[in-house]
């Protein structure tokens, strides 16, 4: 089975015009940019190729491959109509390509029953399209499947034709749709692989929203327990040295006025704290420098403050401080904060307090005891506890809170000083 184009499809050369000299190239300047006019054309064949639809594009190749069978031919008989059915069912290739290539291979094999079985480019351009297109579509054992029958057809199809019914002119026939198979295997190939990659892309884009969303929750639930800190604590001194100042305004008006300074002091230092926190939940503004993150080297003025509002409390550091991380180290801060308004909101002014930080090689022990009634329950699950536990279970410490039988209150909380 020999396909070929005869004298009438004869190849005609574009972009020269008769009666000049086809050797002669038209003068192109070697610096003109043709980017910009690619990038355009390929743009617009784009967008026409996604407003186009399939079926109609398939319908369009059909009628073009049997005008061209047809034309080819030239005849009326039993092989012309064979021909249509073997063109004609390109429109049907996408929706049912098995199906089509078993038609397909019908005729053909039908064709092979003449004496002169024809050999032209209309049915030729069909076996190549159909053999492409079941093994660009179908499942690799349907793709085999309908290979194998349109292989088949061929066979039977040049089996009674005189120059091409020997092995090599089968071979000859059978290579090109073999080629094309392989071609449309591999374009299935590169289409799941783009597929599966796009797909990982999604499940990858959702996963950092996720992360995300998560990270941003985290960042809230720090700012939150960053606000309680700072708002408790500075609002109980504040509470305690009022209810002092007013006590002792008339008798005492020196103690009175030192209660005022340290009120204010308490909402300086809640002012410049709610302006870092603040400034954190800006977008397009940095915290302001002076407002760093305090840490155990701050526990002094912590201890000083705390005393300024009647608690008696009293400050020991054992072993020589270790290097930690900052945020570690705003922790030991927080808890020590939180732990001391408890105490001076529960266990009253003038009620013996400690603090001991105790620092270790490999851990850190904040411990804040006092001989007060301690906590209620309700109280005990409040907010400030919860933060405790839950800055201390973020480094992967441990944290013991609870009343020492009626006769006081202890916090003390075990940190890594090797956490980040």
């Amino acid at each position: 089975m020999l396909w070929y184009v005869g004298p009438r499809w004869g190849l005609r050369s574009f972009g020269v015009h008769p009666g000049s000299d086809p050797h002669v190239r038209p003068q192109v300047d070697a610096t003109t940019d043709f980017t910009p006019y690619r990038g355009a054309v390929l743009d617009r064949l784009t967008t026409l190729a996604s407003r186009v639809d399939l079926r109609v594009l398939d319908a369009l190749v059909a009628l073009a491959v049997t005008v061209l069978c047809q034309v080819q031919l030239a005849g009326t008989g039993p092989v012309s109509h064979l021909a249509l059915l073997v063109t004609l069912v390109v429109a049907f290739r996408r929706r049912a390509p098995l199906l089509v290539a078993c038609v397909l291979s019908v005729g053909l094999a039908m064709q092979g029953l003449s004496d002169q079985p024809p050999s032209v480019l209309g049915e030729y351009l069909t076996v190549l399209l159909i053999c492409f297109t079941t093994a660009q579509l179908l499942p690799l054992r349907k793709a085999l499947l309908a290979l194998l029958i349109i292989v088949v057809a061929i066979v039977l199809h040049d089996i009674n034709s005189p120059e091409y019914g020997s092995l090599s002119g089968m071979v000859s026939d059978i290579a090109t749709p073999l080629m094309l198979w392989g071609v449309g295997r591999a374009v299935r190939s590169f289409q799941s692989d783009t597929r599966k990659a796009v797909a990982r892309a999604a499940e990858l884009q959702q996963a950092q929203d996720e992360v995300a969303r998560r990270a941003v929750e985290a960042e809230r639930a720090h700012l939150a327990r960053e606000l309680h800190d700072v708002v408790t604590h500075s609002l109980s001194v504040v509470v305690v040295q009022a209810q002092g100042a007013s006590r002792v305004l008339a008798s005492q008006p020196a103690l009175a006025a030192e209660a005022l300074t340290a009120i204010e002091e308490a909402g300086r230092t809640a002012m410049t704290e709610m302006r870092r926190l603040l400034g954190l939940l800006r977008e397009h503004e940095e915290a302001s420098p002076t407002a760093s993150l305090p840490g155990t080297a701050q526990l002094p003025e912590l201890v000083a403050q705390v005393r300024g509002a009647g608690l008696d409390l009293s400050l020991s550091v054992q072993g020589e401080p270790v290097p930690v991380s900052p945020g570690l180290d705003l922790s030991l801060y927080r808890i020590a904060q939180e732990a001391l308004t408890n105490a001076l909101k529960h266990a009253g002014p003038s009620t013996p307090v400690s603090l001991e930080l105790e620092w270790g090689r490999e851990q850190v022990r904040l411990r804040v005891a006092d001989s007060g009634p301690g906590p209620t329950s309700d109280a005990q699950d409040g907010r400030g506890l919860l933060g405790m536990r839950e800055r201390v279970a973020f480094y992967g410490g441990t944290l013991c809170a609870q009343s020492l039988n009626g006769s006081g209150f202890v916090v003390e909380a075990v940190l890594p000083t090797a956490a980040p």
